[in-house]
């Protein structure tokens, strides 16, 4: 599938081939004076009527080139992150970058998506994303935040699992209670969250209930929590007693 066109692309085409015709006529009537004022005996007519053709064509070439700038189609198209309107030369059938804030634009059946907020839990910045992100990644800290899904893995329209945002001091354990549907995912979850081999994850969902985190803050715990139930998983936040 094509990339959308963007109306100023066309037009900066169309007006740097015309600029590339003019000058190169320009040049072609420039010899030509210069043999035809030279031309002496005649030996050179047949030269000089060569360049006055190329030159004639050129020139022609370029104003046909500067016309073909007013046919340019614009397609307004407003950005759901920054509100910018893009230009382009056609309805728009993928997504596309918007011109201004470099946020990719979602199109479903020629049509913008409406999109959402979520607030990263690491840095508090307000995060935007559709029913087609399938990953979010905080635009400032780089971290991953989780989000709500379907049972096809899309995106739902509710409020995301995002971070709570607390003051608490205390340190919580985190323990998984139930595994989850797809235990592959789960495995590769559980092996970045732990730093552990596949067998030793493996030895871990065969005895559950397992603490898989102790003395993190809630922040954290609430975070992880939400990165397991993506994958169907079950995980309980719990204080620690000294």
């Amino acid at each position: 599938m094509p990339s959308p066109t963007r109306s100023t692309d066309l037009i900066e085409m169309f007006a740097e081939r015309a600029i590339y015709f003019l000058f190169g006529g320009v040049v072609c009537l420039i010899v030509w004076f210069i043999l035809w004022h030279w031309r002496g005996s005649g030996s050179y007519d047949a030269l000089s009527h060569i360049f006055l053709l190329f030159g004639v064509i050129l020139v022609v070439s370029s104003l046909w080139g500067m016309m073909q700038i007013r046919t340019v189609k614009f397609h307004h198209v407003k950005c759901p992150f920054c509100n910018t309107v893009n230009d382009l030369t056609d309805a728009p059938t993928e997504d596309f970058h918007c011109v201004k804030c470099s946020r990719m634009i979602p199109i479903e059946n020629g049509e913008v998506m409406s999109v959402s907020q979520v607030q990263c839990g690491y840095c508090q910045t307000l995060n935007y994303y559709s029913a087609k992100t399938e990953i979010l990644i905080c635009e400032e800290c780089d971290h991953e935040i989780p989000i709500s899904q379907d049972e096809e893995g899309r995106p739902t329209k509710s409020i995301p699992k995002a971070f709570k945002i607390t003051d608490d001091d205390a340190l919580y354990s985190l323990v998984l209670t139930e595994p989850g549907k797809n235990s592959e995912e789960m495995i590769a979850t559980l092996q970045q969250m732990l730093a552990l081999n596949r067998n030793q994850v493996k030895d871990i969902l065969e005895g559950l209930p397992a603490t898989l985190l102790t003395g993190i803050n809630r922040r954290k715990a609430e975070m992880l929590q939400a990165q397991l139930s993506i994958h169907g998983a079950t995980a309980e936040i719990s204080a620690m007693e000294f």
